[in-house]
Parts: C-alpha cells; structure tokens; sequence
C-alpha cells in the first residue's frame, strides 16, 4: 500500500511512521467485521425460517430486511461521518460494532425464543411478517450499514476526497463477508449448536469495537489545540459540477438505486433456480452467497485500480498539453536529467 491516506500519517500513525502498517491493520479490522456480519445473517436466516418459513417468500422477505437495514443505517452513517472529525468517526465505529455485538449476544432470545417457541402458532400475513422481520432485523443491520461511511471518515482527513479508501474498505469487508459465509456453513453449522455460533460472532465483533476504541486513544493527540467541533460547513462535501455528463446526483442515485433493485432481484432468483439444481439444504445459502458476494469484492478492487489508473494518465497528459512539470515549471526550464515523473500526489489519486 504505497499510497496511504493522510489521516493515518504522522501522529495518527504512531511515532515511527508506519503509515502503511497503520492503513493495512485498518482494512483487516474491517475484513474481520464482514466476516461477523455474514456469520450472523447465515445463522439468523436459518433461525427466523422457524418463524417466516423457508421457502422462496420468506428468504427474499428476510434478505430484503437485511438490505433495508444496511442502506438506512449507510445513509445516517454518511451523513453523521460529514459532520465528525477523523478521530470521532472512529469512535462512532467502535460504537457501531458494541452496539451490533450486544443485539447478537440476545438474539437467539429474540429470533428463536420469542419468535418461534412463542409466536410459532401464530400465522402472520406476508405483509405482517415482513414487517415484524424488518424491525427486528432493524438494530444491527442498521449499525452494519454505518460502519462504511464511518470508517471512510475516520481514514480521511478532507471529507471530500473519500475515493482513495472507500473501494479498498468496501472490497476486504466484502471479502471478509464472503469467507464469514462459507465459514458459517462449512465449519459452524458442523460444530457447534446456534447459540455457541452467534456468540462467537459476537466475540468477533466485540473485538473489532476493542481495537477501534484502541486506535481512537492512540490516535488522541490529532485533537490537542482543538475542539471536538463538527466539520465546518464550508469544508463539507459539497457535490462537484458533473463533467462529461449531464445527469444530476439525484440522477445518479437513482440509477444506482435500480441497480441494486436488479441485483438484488437476481440474487433471488438464482438462489432459487440454482437450488433446485444441487437440491437446496441447509447449506446452500451460505455457499451461494459467499460466491454472489466475490464478484462485488473483484469489481470494487478493479475499480479502484482504474480509477487511479485514469486521473494518472489524465494529469500526465494535462501536463504535457500545457508543456508544464507536476510542481509549476515549464518543461522547459527542467534539466534533462531531473526527468518528468508525475508521483500520485500530482494526480489526485488517494
């Protein structure tokens, strides 16, 4: 990791400097916290097919609640990360991951204990049953769907330019989620009973809330001289004048909005159709979701690469268009020898 944000240099990183150390340590505690989020979501869509049944209604009512969840609790979670100092939206992350890993250690109470042994008899209409999934689905899949922006924000010092790290935190919670699914039907679903399985994930959750809390205290000093204020409104992100494009940000959200319907609605109908193929258990949720949830890991990752690859080459050739060096001099006045070499910091990639 050559190019680390600046949020995690000088103090922020430790004395010695190990910025890179520093960025890596951040992105696995963000892989260990997808791998507790899809343990859970496997072993708690097992437990409330007790309670909404297991065929295809009930698992796109659970999943749907899931996905509500996370982009509610990601709207509020981007919204308070505008508005928090780098130091705070790492507090707000450890607060986010103690809050997931409480609801986890009573859920077996709530989704088999209330749910099923009492409230089995009951036969609830869909609409009743999606409503009662989605609040009780609400509380930790919300703190889920914060913990991105949040962490964004915490490895950033400018609330503007989050593009650097937000591709690299979203691909290794990704990859963490999909190891924490096949983990779940591979090895947990063998072993242990599901009370034993969601503490375990709370263990897991709990840790990532220590070590965040850790890097809060270490990371003290980036406050002294200054007050814990919100971020001034003028230093706010502020959304940028399109470029080769017409189309507004309420454009944009939409079409990502109906992306993400189609996904979604893909997810479904090939966990139906492929179930039928390899003769649908237990299992086969865990292992179809680990595989649906790799090809978002990849594609984040490439675009991230392309990304930087682009405003590179871009600013190379602005450069050369204006016949100027990265740091202000005509190309004709740099000696032959000093070269043209265009670092990252010249391009805008973060």
């Amino acid at each position: 990791m050559r190019d680390v944000s600046p949020a995690i240099e000088g103090r922020a990183a430790g004395p010695d400097g190990t910025s890179a150390l520093a960025g890596a340590a951040y992105l696995l505690l963000f892989f260990a916290s997808g791998f507790a989020a899809l343990v859970y979501q496997v072993l708690w869509q097992r437990m409330l097919t007790f309670f909404g049944g297991a065929d295809v209604y009930s698992v796109t009512i659970i999943v749907s609640a899931f996905m509500g969840g996370l982009g509610f609790g990601s709207l509020a979670g981007g919204h308070l990360a505008d508005r928090v100092r780098p130091r705070s939206g790492l507090l707000a992350f450890a607060l986010c991951e103690a809050a997931v890993a409480l609801f986890a250690f009573f859920s077996s109470s709530i989704y088999y204990d209330l749910l099923y042994v009492r409230l089995g008899d009951w036969a609830p209409t869909k609409m009743v049953m999606a409503a009662v999934i989605f609040g009780v689905t609400l509380w930790p899949t919300f703190f889920m769907g914060m913990s991105l922006p949040l962490l964004a924000r915490a490895l950033t010092t400018d609330p503007r330019r989050p593009a650097h790290w937000v591709p690299l935190l979203y691909g290794m919670n990704t990859v963490g989620a999909a190891c924490g699914s096949l983990f779940a039907v591979l090895v947990l679903f063998r072993t242990f009973d599901f009370v034993t399985n969601i503490r375990l994930g709370a263990a897991i959750t709990t840790a990532c809330a220590a070590a965040a809390l850790a890097g809060y205290l270490l990371r003290r000093g980036e406050d002294v001289g200054t007050r814990a204020a919100p971020v001034a409104a003028e230093s706010r992100p502020q959304v940028e004048p399109s470029t080769g494009s017409s189309f507004s940000m309420s454009t944009w959200a939409a079409v990502y909005a109906l992306s993400g319907f189609v996904a979604l609605s893909l997810e479904i109908l090939w966990f139906r159709i492929l179930g039928v193929i390899v003769k649908s258990n237990a299992f086969t949720f865990g292992r179809l979701l680990s595989v649906y949830l790799l090809a978002p890991m990849l594609g984040a990752v490439i675009a991230a690469w392309l990304r930087q690859t682009i405003q590179h080459r871009r600013a190379v050739l602005t450069h050369r268009l204006c016949g100027t060096h990265p740091d202000g001099r005509r190309l004709s006045d740099v000696p032959a020898s000093h070269g043209t070499h265009y670092p990252a910091e010249h391009t805008g990639a973060r």
